[in-house]
């Protein structure tokens, strides 16, 4: 009964399709509200998420957070996002596909 609900929900509205940011927006989406905190990435760090998170909003606001937890002497450099990696993974398991997933 959810999934008809949510299929009546969704008629109710116009989506307006996102699609992957250009890599230098996609960049500044990443680097300025750090910077605003007085943290830096390394652009071997920034490189990294472009890559893994294909300038998807979503995904880079996630990394984002994700690695937010191992800044180190106010800097993500490769090592974070290398530790970052898994969590990423795992909460995009978590929370966007699984959502996505459910029948």
């Amino acid at each position: 009964m959810a999934g008809d609900v949510k299929s009546y929900a969704e008629r109710l509205f116009d989506f307006v399709p996102i699609g992957s940011l250009a890599e230098q927006d996609a960049v500044e989406a990443l680097v300025e509200p750090a910077k605003n905190k007085g943290v830096r990435y390394s652009d071997d760090a920034v490189k990294k998420i472009f890559e893994l998170t294909e300038g998807y909003p979503y995904f880079i606001q996630e990394f984002g957070k994700q690695v937010w937890q191992f800044i180190n002497n106010d800097r993500i450099d490769i090592a974070a996002v290398d530790k970052a990696v898994p969590l990423f993974f795992k909460s995009l398991d978590n929370s966007f596909f699984i959502v996505r997933l459910a029948i």
